[in-house]
């Protein structure tokens, strides 16, 4: 999993986010979290979050992101993302909208940025009752390049 935002070069941001991969590393040790920073050619910031729990992963998104909007930052987040891979071990992401409070799928195609559109109007219709899922098709923004 990862959470993307858009980092500040102030002194106070910088303290954020160092403050918060600290507690993610010192929590990893024993939960198995791994967390790794990635920096995207758009200016965000990745952090992405390695664990076999997704319990685990799911927690270290929302400590990243509470950290961010305690601090002020919360407008900064972009979304998080959740990787899967289906059974023909296709990737397939839910990406949260922190802006929206909605998820939507993702699903590459392969190729030069092409996605599977009917496959993640599949995945709505078979996730979307357990899940707020984005209603505006068009809001279903693609992420190319995924670091996970």
């Amino acid at each position: 999993a990862a959470i993307v935002f858009q980092p500040l070069a102030t002194a106070d941001f910088g303290q954020i986010v160092t403050d918060m991969e600290e507690v993610l590393r010192g929590t990893g040790e024993d939960t198995g979290t791994q967390v790794e920073r990635t920096d995207d050619s758009f200016g965000y910031r990745w952090m992405v979050l390695s664990d076999e729990d997704f319990e685990d992963l799911v927690v270290g998104v929302n400590v990243i992101s509470q950290a961010l909007e305690d601090g002020g930052y919360g407008e900064r987040i972009l979304c998080a993302v959740f990787a899967f891979r289906d059974p023909q071990n296709q990737h397939v992401y839910w990406i949260y909208n922190y802006k929206r409070g909605a998820y939507y799928p993702f699903v590459p195609a392969g190729g030069e940025q092409r996605r599977d559109s009917e496959r993640e109007l599949r995945l709505k219709a078979q996730i979307g009752h357990e899940l707020p899922v984005e209603p505006e098709l068009e809001r279903w923004f693609p992420l190319w390049g995924i670091p996970i």
